[in-house]
């Protein structure tokens, strides 16, 4: 089977400047690899070239204008046998005139088909058109299927993956902090970007009454504005002003490159995921658990769906208070059960969340839809 897939048109992958649809593209092609031809169609990127293979991926790179028609054009040339399509449901009906024979499958990762996204016509003809839509959590599924019915036939929820080689507990903790001068110290670990729907502003609240019943205790944050580089807004120099004033108990990295990343997580006592939003489902959660973190998030969107309150970590339920965040925190870095909670969720990534597992979900998938469709044309 030859498969291609489409990413997103605002970063490249591999995912040299971040994004977790771009990480999650470059890592299920690099599995899926191992069993069908892929190739990942991406914008460019500084210093990649438009076209190249690597351990057995064919990159194909577009400028974002005009991308859709210049992937469309490529797909109608090679014929592909499968498309899958990643959060752009707008693009599903260009991608079928260009493979009217081929398995089309809309992946989505965000809110994407909410109407101040997608119009809801545009929608509703992206789910007639494909043969399956994907989501990465049962929230978002659910979310979909009460605005698009039609959709619940087709849905499936294939969770995503995460390197558990990369992401691993550290042999050495402390040479781990040392990296980030926070050697010594118990380490609250942020990952992700500076915005408030993130709830890192909460976080930095919660932070002196952690302090309190945690002297040693401080907060990494690791993240920029935006997926990369080093720009401000009036929020993050809200924060900064906020962190100041609190004698180098919050300490900023700036972004960390995604091939990077892990050792922050090495250098972790517990990770906080306070989102303010209905994410589907934060990518830092199974960072977090395969390096051997017990994680503390908010009852919102689908992260609750990978934590075990007290096996795996804790679920923030007062998810706007910063007391509720800090008295969670609080408990797992007193907990005598903390490392068990790390290795809980390092198993729960090792039977069920690896990039092995959720290739073979979406191999299984995508053979499966392959199988039915040879069957319909010999029945019709």
């Amino acid at each position: 089977m030859n498969i291609a897939l489409i990413c997103t048109d605002d970063l490249p992958v591999p995912a040299v400047g971040g994004g977790a649809i771009q990480i999650t593209v470059e890592n299920l092609a690099q599995k899926l690899a191992h069993n069908a031809g892929v190739a990942v169609y991406s914008v460019q990127g500084a210093g990649l070239p438009e076209d190249e293979e690597v351990d057995g991926v064919r990159y194909r790179r577009f400028p974002r204008s005009p991308y859709v028609r210049s992937v469309a054009g490529d797909l109608r040339r090679t014929r592909p046998d499968a498309v899958v399509v990643f959060n752009r449901p707008a693009w599903v009906p260009a991608i079928r005139r260009a493979c009217p024979q081929a398995i089309i499958v809309l992946s989505l990762h965000t809110h994407r088909m909410d109407p101040g996204w997608t119009p809801p016509a545009v929608a509703r003809r992206a789910v007639a058109q494909a043969d399956a839509v994907v989501t990465v959590s049962r929230f978002l599924a659910r979310r979909l299927i009460r605005r698009y019915p039609r959709a619940a036939g087709k849905l499936r929820v294939i969770y995503s993956g995460v390197d558990a080689g990369r992401f691993a507990p550290p042999e050495d903790p402390e040479e781990a902090r040392r990296a980030f001068g926070v050697e010594g110290r118990r380490v609250v670990l942020f990952v992700g970007r500076l915005s408030r729907s993130k709830g890192i502003h909460l976080l930095i609240g919660a932070m002196p009454r952690i302090v309190r019943r945690h002297p040693g205790a401080v907060l990494l944050v690791v993240g920029s504005r935006w997926f990369h580089g080093h720009r401000s807004d009036r929020f993050v120099r809200g924060l900064l002003r906020a962190a100041n004033r609190m004698g180098g108990r919050v300490r900023f990295t700036g972004f960390v490159p995604p091939s990077e990343v892990h050792r922050a997580f090495q250098a972790a006592d517990v990770l906080v995921c306070p989102s303010q939003w209905g994410e589907p489902l934060a990518r830092v959660l199974y960072e977090a658990m395969a390096s051997g973190l017990p994680v503390v998030t908010t009852a919102r969107g689908g992260n609750p769906e990978v934590v075990r309150p007290g096996m795996n970590g804790v679920v923030v339920h007062r998810w706007r208070s910063s007391l509720a965040l800090a008295r969670a925190v609080s408990a797992v870095l007193a907990s005598p059960r903390r490392g068990a909670m790390g290795t809980c969720g390092r198993q729960m990534v090792l039977e069920r969340h690896t990039w092995d597992a959720a290739a073979a979900r979406w191999l299984d998938l995508l053979t499966g839809l392959r199988a039915l469709r040879r069957w319909q044309r010999l029945t019709a």
